[in-house]
């Protein structure tokens, strides 16, 4: 963390801002596309059916997210937030059903929601994104920011004893 922390520092603005416009922004093909719909769709487009089934999916937990523009919410980065979210409900439902005997205050416990997140939503196709930003990185930084997303995602994905489902990556 700090090594990514001191190449920060070191490495100019400019160099940074470049190396994120040509991974993220760049017109005619980012180098690593942060939706998972790009990846999990046969013509890499963007609001496929794995956006939608991550819709449905923020929409039962009341996950909302108000976007400045009309970007697909299958984005990395809203699923770590939406990640988040659900270990903290997930966490704070076990505290309750385990420290109130009520039955009736907690009927049917949901407390699988990160791992059906990170099972269904987000494992499937994070690491090729990840892979994509390391191998395309021309800074430093963005190389190895990558690094301690994998390694998060890696210890939960034990955490939660999750086994994935083979899927083709289409990008």
């Amino acid at each position: 963390l700090n090594d990514v922390k001191q190449l920060a520092i070191e490495t100019p603005l400019v160099n940074l801002k470049q190396d994120f416009n040509m991974l993220f922004l760049r017109p005619k093909g980012k180098l690593a596309y942060p939706w998972g719909s790009v990846y999990l769709n046969k013509q890499n487009r963007l609001f496929d059916l794995t956006t939608l089934a991550f819709m449905e999916f923020c929409k039962k937990y009341q996950l909302n997210f108000t976007l400045s523009q009309n970007e697909p919410v299958d984005h990395f980065s809203l699923m770590l937030v939406a990640l988040i979210h659900c270990m903290e409900l997930d966490e704070a439902e076990e505290n309750t059903s385990l420290n109130d005997f009520n039955e009736s205050l907690c009927e049917h416990p949901e407390t699988d929601r990160a791992a059906t997140l990170l099972k269904l939503h987000l494992l499937p196709w994070s690491g090729r994104f990840l892979s994509l930003v390391v191998e395309n990185s021309e800074s430093k930084f963005y190389g190895a920011a990558p690094q301690l997303s994998q390694i998060l995602l890696e210890q939960l994905k034990q955490d939660y004893q999750i086994s994935l489902e083979p899927v083709v990556l289409y990008k």
